[in-house]
C-alpha cells in the first residue's frame, strides 16, 4: 500500500492474496514465489531495469487503484478510527 500511495510498483509474493489482487486490479506489479530465489532474483531485476515507460504506467496505475480503494493513510486511519470507534459503543 504505502509504495501504491508513491506512485511505485509493487514487489508481492504469489503467496499473499492481497497482493495478487491487488496487483491484478490495475496490473501494477511483479509477483514472485518467495520460496524461489531464482523467482526473487527476476522480480529484483525486472523492478530495477523497468523503462520508463513501464515505470510511468505503473506509477499512474498505482495511484488510480490507490485513490479508486481508498488506500491513502489518512483514510485508512480515520476507517479504523471510525471501526473501533463504533465497536466500543
Amino acid at each position: 500500500v504505502e509504495a501504491m500511495n508513491r506512485g511505485l510498483p509493487i514487489l508481492g509474493s504469489n503467496r499473499s492474496g492481497a497482493i495478487i489482487e491487488l496487483t491484478s486490479f490495475g496490473k501494477i506489479g511483479i509477483i514472485f514465489d518467495p520460496f524461489s530465489k531464482k523467482e526473487m532474483r527476476r522480480a529484483i531485476l525486472e523492478a530495477l531495469t523497468i523503462n520508463n515507460t513501464k515505470l510511468q504506467y505503473y506509477s499512474d496505475e498505482s495511484l488510480r487503484v490507490a485513490l479508486q480503494l481508498e488506500l491513502q493513510p489518512r483514510k485508512m486511519a480515520q476507517k479504523i478510527f471510525e471501526a473501533i470507534k463504533s465497536d466500543s459503543i
